[in-house]
Parts: C-alpha cells; structure tokens; sequence
C-alpha cells in the first residue's frame, strides 16, 4: 500500500471528523445539512485515496477488492455512498427537518401497572387516556436514488442491526468504519 495513499486518506477522514463534530452538536439545520453532505464527500474520498494507494502492490490490490465488496453489499456503506452521488450529481434531497410529533399510544403492560399505582395515590378522580408518545424535531436519511435504484437509509451495518437512525449516529459508525479501515491499510 503507497503510504502517500494512507496519509491523504488520513487527511480526509479527519475531514469527515471535523464535519460529524458539527452534525452532533448544530441545532441550525442548514449547518447540519451543509456538513452532513461534507462528511459524505470527505467519506468516499478516503475509498478514492486508498482504491489510488492499493495499486502498488498485488497484496493491497486484493485488499481493495474486499474492501470494494464489502462497500457494495454493507448497507450502510453503500447507503453513504449513494447518498453522496445523489447530492453530488442530482437535485434530490436527501435528508429532511421532521417536525415535533406527539401521539396517544396504548401503554404496554408494565406502563398500566405504573398508571394504576398512581391512581390509587391520588385523591382527585382521573381516567387515563393512554400514554403519549413525543418525538422531538430531527433531522432523517431520506431514501436516495440513483440510476433507478433506491436506496434506503439503512438499518443494518456490517450485520448488526442500527436502532438510532440519526445523522450523527450514522455518522459515527461510518468513521468507526474508517478508521478500521485504515488501520488495515496500514498494515499492508
């Protein structure tokens, strides 16, 4: 592996650090927005500068190859990729301000227990409609598309499955990703 490779991936990835440091902490949307597409670019150019690195020598090329593969199949990696193409070479959106939401759900079964311990303290007759479930304003992955394909935000990454779906989530498993990746490079 050509150790200059290795250094302008260092580059990008600390690029891509610096932009998900943003994404975590903004609560401006057109901030978050503008370094959530800097991550993304910042992400593949680590791809491009080790896919340049691998050729030298026949050992790296077949590292590559994996690490290419594992790019094309892995939900999440292929998910930031085709998110970067989508808004690098079209006009879709692709991620969005969701509103604050709230909704009446049915409490579960330990949530009704707890409801009817506080019924019995209480001196004041009350009848509890249900349980309200509140969804703060955020920001989600919109599904992408690129050359007729859709692309899902993903719910899986390198078979595990991803229960936080925010930017700043994602983001964090993509670097933890890269810096693996790295790693690897490094010790070819």
């Amino acid at each position: 592996m050509d150790k200059k490779a290795i250094n302008a991936a260092r580059i990008e990835y600390t690029r891509a650090a610096e932009s998900l440091e943003v994404v975590a902490t903004t609560n401006d949307f057109p901030t978050l927005e503008k370094h959530w597409a800097s991550l993304l670019v910042s992400a593949g150019r680590v791809f491009t500068k080790l896919e340049q690195g691998a050729k030298v020598s026949s050992k790296s090329k077949s590292w590559w190859i994996k690490q290419l593969h594992q790019r094309q199949t892995d939900p999440l990696l292929r998910y930031l990729w085709q998110a970067r193409n989508a808004d690098e070479h079209t006009l879709q959106q692709i991620n969005q301000l969701q509103p604050a939401s709230a909704k009446v759900v049915e409490p579960k079964q330990e949530d009704a227990a707890a409801l009817e311990r506080a019924m019995e303290k209480e001196t004041r007759p009350w009848v509890p409609l249900g349980l309200v479930e509140w969804t703060p304003e955020h920001v989600a992955l919109l599904r992408v598309t690129n050359r007729g394909v859709r692309y899902d935000p993903p719910k899986e990454h390198v078979g595990k499955p991803i229960t936080n779906s925010s930017p700043a989530h994602i983001g964090g498993l993509a670097l933890t990703y890269l810096e693996a990746m790295l790693k690897e490079a490094e010790s070819l």
